[in-house]
């Protein structure tokens, strides 16, 4: 494991290490609502769709990353740093929170897309809190995953 960066650092961190999954998972996400309204004009499957499109993103770009570090003869074990680090966060958003969330955006907002990014924003805010506890506690146990990038 690299030195850990000063405790100041943390969000600095945080952000190399999720905001480029963040920025694919927003395109992903967009583009399954967009479908999904597209098709259906139901604003539940465009919820579902989003969500969908979002975790399709997000862990696409996780785990290829993960691979580019690591190697593909650790993806069993990648594969498991990325479940304790999201497990959590993960069941509670893309089974209640995320699609909750993009539909009551929906209802709310002027438009489809604002009310999916209105939703997206505020489901991320949530889901990153555990998240990052998770990423704390593994990183303090020093796990394979929670190497950091150079700073």
């Amino acid at each position: 494991m690299l030195d850990a960066p000063p405790a100041t650092n943390r969000p600095l961190v945080w952000l190399r290490r999720y905001l480029p999954a963040e920025l694919v998972c927003t395109v992903t996400g967009l583009l399954g609502a967009w479908a999904a309204a597209a098709l259906t004009g139901s604003p539940a499957a465009v919820a579902i769709a989003g969500t969908w499109g979002e975790n399709v993103g997000f862990y696409g770009m996780m785990l290829g990353r993960e691979i580019a570090q690591r190697g593909m003869r650790s993806l069993s074990p990648i594969i498991h740093d990325l479940i304790l680090e999201f497990g959590l966060a993960e069941v509670l958003d893309c089974l209640l929170l995320r699609p909750a969330l993009l539909y009551i955006g929906q209802m709310l907002a002027p438009n489809t897309a604002m009310g999916v990014v209105a939703g997206k924003l505020a489901a991320d805010l949530i889901f990153y809190v555990p998240t990052i506890v998770s990423y704390e506690l593994l990183r303090q146990r020093a796990l394979p995953v929670m190497e950091e990038l150079p700073l």
